[in-house]
Order: structure tokens, then sequence, then C-alpha cells
């Protein structure tokens, strides 16, 4: 699946905040019952208690730690066993990292949640077990590496494929925020920095208004007519590749209307990759990075 082609906006709020993140998060679906003497307690146990511990000591042994993992989760299907595919569990399987399904017996939600994740997700960032002969699995979902698992096992094999899974997504963002911020126009990466400096000189608590012809006319470039229209220009470049929200706020204050134009999350991350070197052009806590969907 090209991902680019599936809900492109809630993608790419959903890779910055995974970007931004300080830590990894992975979505988990397996059976939720003992049917067909499934270990399901035994199997949950070892999944959301000891698997991100190993992966974690993992990463600083290979040196390659810029996170650590968050305890694996998964979706309360309850005592039913059949799970419901809801908005909130698509959502989920997007915003996270990572996709861990176990496949053993075939259950009927755990594959369904697996299309859901090879639809939204690079294949490297699937993960899959199961306890049973892969030869058994059909072929749409062998298009990634099927991991087989014993209960001795499960907690490394399971570490090392996320650990694995890690390097690909670390190496994906590169490559994303990188061609994005290489795509730019001089002009439109001078007024990401013009934003960022204005965050960067705010005294902490407050939240500069940015963005407008007149803020950006204190600089020589966007003054007058041509510097207008080059401003306007900048601004459709930068929306258009999601960097920036436009905040409109009509009959405020009463008569008229005022808007103002803010950084995404996306248009911080790229902030934060062109000026890497200078540690206060990050984003704040409480930046209005818009109605993000993630």
């Amino acid at each position: 699946m090209n991902v680019d082609h599936i809900y492109q906006l809630q993608r790419d709020d959903a890779f910055a905040a995974q970007f931004a993140a300080d830590t990894y998060r992975t979505f988990i679906a397996m059976p939720f019952s003992n049917r067909g003497g499934y270990p399901e307690p035994r199997i949950r146990k070892l999944l959301l208690n000891k698997v991100h511990e190993k992966a974690n000591a993992l990463l600083i042994q290979s040196g390659q730690k810029r996170r650590t993992f968050a305890p694996l989760s998964r979706v309360d299907g309850g005592a039913a066993g059949a799970v419901v595919i809801t908005d909130q569990i698509v959502t989920d399987i997007l915003g996270c990292h990572f996709f861990l399904g176990d496949m053993t017996g075939c259950n009927f939600g755990v594959v369904l949640e697996t299309g859901i994740a090879l639809a939204l997700k690079p294949n490297g960032r699937v993960v899959l077990f199961t306890q049973d002969d892969t030869a058994s699995l059909h072929f749409d979902l062998k298009v990634t590496k099927v991991n087989r698992y014993t209960e001795i096992d499960l907690v490394t094999r399971a570490a090392e494929a996320l650990v694995c899974a890690a390097e690909v997504f670390e190496g994906e963002a590169d490559r994303y925020i990188r061609l994005l911020s290489s795509q730019l126009t001089p002009d439109a990466i001078m007024l990401l920095n013009l934003y960022g400096r204005s965050w960067k000189d705010m005294p902490q608590g407050l939240h500069p208004s940015f963005l407008t012809e007149k803020t950006a006319g204190r600089v020589d470039h966007f003054i007058g007519e041509s510097g207008r229209v080059a401003f306007y220009d900048c601004i459709r470049e930068l929306s258009a590749r999601r960097l920036v929200w436009t905040d409109f706020r009509p009959n405020s204050p009463p008569g008229c209307d005022s808007y103002e134009i803010h950084a995404t999350r996306l248009g911080w991350t790229v902030i934060e990759h062109l000026w890497q070197h200078d540690k206060k052009m990050r984003m704040r806590k409480g930046a209005p990075t818009g109605p993000n969907l993630m």
C-alpha cells in the first residue's frame, strides 16, 4: 500500500506526533479469549509487561537509542471476544509508531486490524507473530515477515522485531523531513525561520501572534507590494504542505475578523530539523498547532 494515498492529512498529523514523541508507541492486536487453547492471559502479560523492557535494553546495547519504548497497549475487547472496529481503533493504529499482531488461530478481529495496519503503515512497521505454521496464513498476510514464536522466546523475538521496526521508522522519518525541507523555497524557509525566532525570543508562557502581513513586514524581504506577494506565495506553499494553519476568528474583536497563521506539528518538526543546532528553536508546550486530528 502507498500510505500517502490514504488519510494523508491524518497521516501527516500522526507522523509529526510520532516524530516529536519521546517514546515509541505500539498497538497490539491479539485474540481476546482462550478459544482453541490459545493462552491469552499469559501472552497478554508477556506482551504488555515484558517486551518494552527487553526492547529498551536492546536499544541501549545497539547504541541507536533516540527514544524509548513505552509499554505496549491493546484495545480492551471485553469478555465478548469479538472486537468492534471503531474509528478510535483505526485512529490508535494510525497514531502508534508500530503495529504488533498475533495471528495465532487467524482470529477475525486480528486479521481485520492487521489489514488496517497494512493500509496505514509501511510494512517495516507492521510486526506479525504466530504460534501456527506460517504456511497456513493467507498470502496477503505474507507481504511482511511473519515470526513464529513460543511462549519461551516471545519476549526476545518481539523485542528484536520492534527494535528493527524502530530503525525503519527513524530512517523513514529522517528521509521524510529531509525531503520536505529540501522542497521548500528559500522564501518559505525564511518565513519558518522568522516564526521559530519569534518563539525563541518570547518570554516563557507567552504565545506570539505570527505570520500576519504586519509581523512578516518587519523583514525587508516582505516589505512593499512585491513583499506582500512573496509573503502570500509563501503562505500558500507552506499551507499546501500542511506546515502552517490559519487560526481565523470572526467577530473578534466585535465588528472585526482577525486571523493568525501558526506552524502545525509537522511545521515545527521541519523547523526543528532545519535549525537543529539551535536548541531554542523548539516547539513549546501549549503552542497552537491547529485542530490536528491526532
